[in-house]
């Protein structure tokens, strides 16, 4: 993020701060929606097996966001790369 930012580290720190709170956000909001059902559950089994896929349903949509956040950060910080001027020594 740094890079990003070309060394402005509270400006990396604060949309460092916004990301990590929105995918909390996103994350928990998300969670909530997801594990709610409207079957019946008549045993222990068939409401593991509910709660199971649920939740994996839910760690698999949290891993694709995670890669998608990590790619869009990698695009950035290649940008920032190109965009930046050599470093000239006043020796």
């Amino acid at each position: 993020m740094i890079e990003i930012f070309r060394g402005s580290t509270e400006l990396a720190d604060a949309v460092n701060k916004l990301l990590l709170i929105g995918f909390y956000l996103i994350n928990f909001g998300y969670a909530a929606f997801a594990l709610s059902t409207s079957h019946n559950v008549d045993d222990v089994t068939s409401m593991i097996e509910r709660l199971s896929l649920k939740v994996g349903g839910i760690i698999l949509i949290l891993g694709f966001m995670h890669f998608f956040n990590l790619f869009v950060l990698f695009r950035l910080r290649r940008k920032a790369k190109e965009h930046r001027f050599p470093i000239v020594n006043a020796e």
